[in-house]
């Protein structure tokens, strides 16, 4: 029998309650979605206990109307604003065979990260171990003077998720999973070979940009910008003096396409004369020229930032999703052409979710929290038993 999963996205603009099935071949049916716009989490917003509860109520009301059924139990999605990537590196000299025991130890020691309050660590990904300067996924049974490993540690706003729990609780529903985005992100719209070989994920939201870099099948990079659609709508009311609620339905319209057109208001009929015609085509290009100045900001600023770590590939995928860019037309073309980068939008290939706005609360529906969040490389495991199988023979 398939299990019913809950889905709760808390989105800078928006709130999602995504209630699916899963089917055996690990595709979602949907069954219910809620989606309510309100102020947001970011800062201290989330600390505003009766709008934050209200506008919850509403979404889940939303999606268990559309699902006729109630929801008991959810997996719930945190944004980068709120977690955090540590990459840290431990070894252990040994100047002996590796045994089962020291690949512990020194796991237990790089878990045991300190991080100030209210900070904790939530998930570990780790990477190759190091046996001597040689890179290798199974040290057990090797003989090695220094083993080293790197792992990157997913770290959360402890209270941040305590208040969110503790919201859900009050409506009898139990959270399952606690999930970054990036990492939802990382399984259900990257590739396997993406996440090896290397992809950048930029997620453009209403008040924020995510940054998130995968390589070596674990996150090196996680980041965001203080930047989203919200501030193409400012640039377009403040440029166009219009009213910011005209500025956002206008800017939906825009094109980016090299054809130049923006179907601002509609086609105009022949009976207009030449001078109104060129006054909305000015209208039309001046639109293009803002928007287009924002979204290269936002593209080139999120790539700046991730590169400045050292560790990003120029010839890297990139996956630009979520609702503040990925919406325009034209948008894999304008930003492969500003990033001299090839570009591909992330976006779910589920009917009734097929749009960036839904890729975040879509991968959190992917998220199995009966199969715990940590992860560990069980290569090592299985090359450790193989020696131990060769040695006895």
């Amino acid at each position: 029998m398939s299990r019913i999963y809950t889905a709760i996205e808390f989105g800078t603009t928006k709130l999602t309650v995504l209630i699916s099935r899963r089917r055996k071949s690990g595709s979602l049916e949907i069954l219910g979605l809620g989606n309510v716009s309100y102020s947001g989490i970011q800062g201290e917003n989330w600390k505003h206990a009766d709008s934050i509860r209200s506008v919850l109520l509403k979404a889940v009301e939303q999606a268990q109307d559309s699902a006729g059924l109630k929801v008991r139990h959810c997996v719930i999605g945190i944004p980068n604003e709120f977690c955090g990537l540590i990459r840290n590196y431990r070894e252990l000299a040994l100047e002996r065979e590796v045994s089962r025991q020291d690949v512990e130890d020194l796991r237990q020691t790089i878990e045991d990260y300190p991080l100030p309050d209210p900070w904790e660590v939530s998930d570990v990904y780790y990477g190759y171990f190091n046996a001597d300067g040689q890179a290798i996924t199974g040290p057990i049974g090797m003989h090695a003077g220094i083993l080293g490993v790197e792992a990157s540690l997913i770290c959360m706003h402890g209270k941040f998720v305590s208040q969110l729990t503790k919201y859900l609780e009050e409506l009898n529903i139990a959270v399952d999973g606690v999930v970054s985005i990036p990492v939802a992100y990382s399984r259900a719209l990257l590739t396997p070979e993406e996440t090896d070989s290397g992809a950048l994920i930029i997620d453009v939201g209403g008040h924020s940009t995510d940054i998130a870099y995968f390589k070596d099948g674990r996150p090196l990079i996680f980041d965001w910008l203080p930047l989203g659609g919200k501030h193409i709508s400012q640039d377009v009311e403040k440029g166009m003096s219009i009213p910011f609620s005209e500025a956002e339905r206008l800017k939906k319209k825009c094109s980016l396409a090299d054809d130049g057109k923006t179907q601002a208001d509609g086609a105009r009929s022949m009976t207009e004369t030449d001078q109104a015609a060129d006054e909305e085509a000015g209208r039309t290009a001046f639109l293009k020229q803002i928007v287009e100045a924002r979204v290269e900001e936002i593209l080139t600023l999120s790539v700046k930032k991730a590169a400045a770590s050292g560790l990003i590939d120029r010839d890297c995928s990139i996956v630009l999703t979520g609702g503040g860019l990925a919406m325009y037309k034209g948008i894999r073309e304008f930003s492969t052409e500003v990033l001299d980068m090839p570009v591909r939008l992330g976006v779910p290939d589920v009917v009734g979710l097929a749009s960036p706005v839904l890729a975040s609360v879509y991968s959190l529906a992917l998220a199995d929290p009966s199969r715990g969040f940590r992860r560990f490389y069980i290569r090592d495991y299985i090359d450790s038993m193989l020696l131990d199988i060769k040695r006895r023979f």
